[in-house]
């Protein structure tokens, strides 16, 4: 009964959060809807009252600071001969990026100014960034900058700014992560931040937790890929590998049980682990040094989880989270590759007696060794080769199944033999 108010106080705690920003959200996007009608109904102070009270109205030609400046450009002759004359202003819809705790926003879209002349034609198209503060009245528009989209540079950029708030959305998708994982609540996805499937930016983010990490003390034992089977890429929705790294504090092998007050949403697959005896940094990282890298096989359950509330995860989100690491558990059993071919071998996995997951060698990648290929090749790339003595948690053999508390999670893997994990019985 403890374990269900506590996963209940916490999905309320997150719906909470969505409801709030999503409240915020519809009150920002009303307010800006509003100007259009107002400035062609020429309500100068109704208009000027969208902004606080120093607030900024930016555009190509003029820069207005202040409510009277904006009120006295709704009063202007120019603008009261559009509206004699017939005018519209037209706000397009906005992306809205919001920073609660900050009391922050910011909204990025375009508009389009459309007077009559002898029939009514476009006289402007823009791009506008409104910057907005929380205040006692509601959001208030801090600062509207707009660009004519005449073919400069200025006006796209404001659009490829996407209502990020200005900030580093590095740090912010890292930091609502790490929040996640220290306070052992779930956080929304971080594609709204950098996108569902920016492999440089989603990496950039999990380098950022990974760099606090080791400062922090921990130290790095290996790294792990993630959907190598196509039954996992299914699950998740995304169509290539991905990698994350592995910790000390992440190998709970020989454990008494696994705790999971560590973890927020588990899920358990089997996989071969491959122990390296070789850096692989240079070479053509071809077949034969691969395998001639690996100084022996053991059969791993990865116990997988995810910061990200629900799994609601795209390629991104889960990049980001380190590839929705957790913990592993290693088996005893360990076998040359003389010894094994691990395309050959033959995966059973059971929860608590009941068989949940089956799969073999050729369901990772085509071959086990294939995913570690991959892995050393990508590894390269990315600046940060694999080493000799790390582990590589190579890949789901079959689909990642829920894991309950006081679960007992056993894989038996041809070749392997078998590896358990038991779950304690209390989330906390």
């Amino acid at each position: 009964m403890t374990d269900l108010v506590t996963e209940l106080t916490d999905r309320l705690a997150q719906l909470d959060q969505r409801l709030a920003r999503l409240e915020d959200e519809a009150e920002i996007s009303r307010l800006i809807a509003t100007y259009g009608p107002l400035a062609d109904a020429g309500e100068a102070e109704a208009v000027a009252a969208l902004w606080v009270e120093d607030g900024v109205y930016d555009v190509d030609e003029i820069k207005m600071t202040g409510r009277a400046e904006i009120l006295a450009m709704i009063r202007s002759k120019n603008h009261q001969a559009w509206i004699a004359g017939g005018c519209a202003h037209f706000v397009g819809p906005v992306r809205v990026c919001v920073d609660s705790g900050a009391g922050l926003a910011e909204a990025v879209g375009h508009s389009l100014m459309v007077v009559n002349d002898d029939g009514f034609v476009v006289r402007r198209a823009t791009a506008n960034v409104w910057q907005l503060r929380r205040t006692d009245n509601g959001w208030r528009v801090v600062v509207r900058t707009s660009r004519v989209l005449d073919g400069r540079t200025e006006a796209p950029a404001l659009l490829g700014r996407a209502g990020t708030l200005g900030v580093d959305v590095t740090k912010q998708a890292a930091s609502r992560l790490a929040e996640a994982e220290a306070n052992g609540v779930a956080c929304a996805p971080v594609r709204d931040l950098i996108g569902a499937d920016d492999l440089t930016a989603a990496y950039a983010v999990q380098s950022v937790n990974v760099a606090a990490k080791i400062a922090g003390g921990a130290r790095v034992v290996g790294r792990k890929i993630g959907a190598t089977s196509t039954a996992v890429r299914t699950q998740l929705g995304v169509d290539q590998p991905d990698f994350g790294w592995l910790f000390d504090d992440m190998d709970l092998t020989g454990a008494d049980e696994v705790p999971m007050s560590r973890l927020l949403q588990p899920k358990a697959e089997a996989e071969i682990a491959f122990v390296l005896a070789e850096d692989l940094a240079d070479g053509p990282l071809d077949a034969a040094q691969i395998r001639a890298s690996v100084a022996y096989a053991v059969a791993a359950l990865e116990i997988v989880d995810s910061r990200i509330a629900g799994w609601d995860i795209r390629f991104g989100d889960t990049v980001a989270d380190n590839a929705s690491s957790g913990l592993y558990v290693l088996g005893t059993e360990r076998r040359t590759l003389e010894e094994l071919e691990p395309i050959d071998v033959e995966m059973t996995m059971s929860i608590d007696g009941e068989v949940v997951s089956t799969g073999q060698g050729a369901d990772c990648l085509g071959d086990p060794l294939n995913a570690l290929a991959w892995l050393a090749r990508t590894a390269r790339e990315y600046g940060e080769p694999l080493r000799a003595g790390q582990v590589v948690l190579s890949g789901a053999l079959g689909p990642m199944r829920d894991v309950h508390p006081g679960a007992v999670v056993s894989a038996d893997i041809s070749g392997l033999g078998s590896v358990t994990a038991t779950f304690s019985r209390e989330m906390q």
